[in-house]
């Protein structure tokens, strides 16, 4: 059963390289995007923004995290993300935008891990492993897995459905969502991670730092 799973997804992979590297490097020039942006923050919108980190960093030991809150924070934002690349790789439209949910979640990872370095230094670097890489270790191949499929079933609406002997909408659709769901599964490991691990983590980090 595993070396059937195992087999598919080579082979997916295999069949799909090119659309893949197209996928990830939009994430990636996304994040690139983001950081460099922090360079076109204004003074005063580089103060408040220090202002709050500085805040939040400097109580941190004394905060008592509410672990299932970020989890459905997490969760929903994550979540809503890859709902939205399913709904939009049902339509033709859709598709472009797609790659536009990207490229945004990108520009966020990009933008906050940049300016966490920019303004923080080693604390930065490592506010940014434990608060953004660990996650998104599970969380990001979730979201360039789904947003594959939905490019992969847009393309087919407008090319595949004119092809004999294919399968049907239906059975189309059904596998469509349910590999959406099985790459869920990793955003909702990615979210405890997040919630349970990193928050644990960065608290136990900054409580050491501060002593």
């Amino acid at each position: 059963m595993f070396s059937r799973f195992q087999l598919f997804c080579s082979q997916h992979l295999k069949d799909n390289l090119l659309l893949y590297i197209l996928v990830v490097a939009i994430l990636i020039i996304g994040i690139i995007i983001g950081s460099l942006s922090v360079k076109l923050l204004t003074i005063e919108e580089t103060v408040e923004l220090t202002q709050y980190l500085s805040a939040f960093m400097g109580g941190m030991e004394e905060i008592n995290l509410d672990y299932l809150i970020i989890l459905k924070e997490s969760l929903m934002n994550n979540i809503k993300t890859l709902i939205s690349i399913w709904f939009l790789g049902l339509t033709v439209l859709g598709l472009p935008l797609i790659f536009v949910l990207l490229l945004s979640k990108g520009f966020i990872l990009g933008f906050t891990a940049g300016f966490l370095i920019q303004e923080q230094g080693l604390q930065g670097i490592i506010l940014s492993v434990l608060t953004l890489a660990l996650p998104n270790f599970l969380i990001l191949p979730a979201l360039i897995f789904a947003s594959v499929l939905g490019v992969i079933f847009s393309v087919w609406l407008v090319k595949g459905r004119r092809q004999p002997n294919n399968l049907s909408f239906g059975q189309q659709l059904l596998a469509y969502s349910s590999a959406i769901l099985f790459s869920a599964i990793f955003i909702i490991a990615g979210g405890v991670i997040e919630a349970y691990g990193s928050s644990y983590l960065i608290k136990l980090t900054f409580t050491f730092l501060n002593t």
